[in-house]
């Protein structure tokens, strides 16, 4: 019966023809639908990219920030221990200031440092990530050494670090076995490197 039914209603719709206005009007319909469904996929496609670049947007810079943190955090700790030769000795940063009177910025004592019991040895000049820099060589009260090192900051070269005048505190990453501390304070980049 089934059988039946399908077969008749197979001869009826091969029985049934669209006129040349019918057919022109249906294939209008289909190319407006196609248009349509165009229109609608390039939105969402488009749609899809605002959505990647925005999530991009979000992540990469902390991505960018960490990896340039660890690059400054690495050349630190490598010219700690390579411990080469002070160029100028002195107990105080008004001593040893003078010596460094090439350098586009005044030497600073950080408001962080300031109770740590550190002693001043001296210092010499090097770049930290290709900008002239001050390398202090510090004592601390158990007679380890401890570097500093002091440059302009510029968060295009050294990405976002956290600001001590802003009430961060600072980074602090293990490399080559040392702890490497990273601020940012009255506009110069702080990096201390603690064996």
């Amino acid at each position: 019966m089934t059988s039946g039914l399908k077969d008749a209603v197979c001869t009826h719709l091969e029985r049934r023809e669209l006129d040349e206005a019918q057919f022109r009007r249906l294939e209008r319909l289909q190319q407006q639908g196609g248009a349509r469904h165009r229109r609608y996929g390039a939105a969402a496609a488009f749609g899809v990219l605002l959505l990647s670049l925005g999530v991009l947007a979000y992540w990469v810079p902390s991505w960018v920030t960490t990896d340039l943190a660890r690059e400054i955090a690495s050349e630190v700790a490598l010219n700690h221990l390579k411990r080469r030769p002070l160029e100028v000795h002195g107990a105080a940063l008004a001593e040893v200031q003078p010596y460094f009177h090439e350098l586009p910025f005044r030497l600073l004592d950080s408001s962080l440092l300031a109770t740590s019991g550190l002693d001043l040895r001296g210092g010499r000049y090097c770049s930290v990530g290709g900008v002239s820099a001050a390398q202090l060589r510090l004592r601390d009260t158990q007679g380890g050494l401890q570097t500093l090192y002091q440059v302009p900051y510029d968060a295009e070269v050294f990405g976002g670090l956290p600001n001590l005048d802003a009430g961060a505190l600072p980074k602090t990453l293990q490399v080559r076995g040392l702890s490497v501390d990273l601020w940012v304070e009255r506009g110069l980049l702080f990096a201390r490197v603690r064996e």
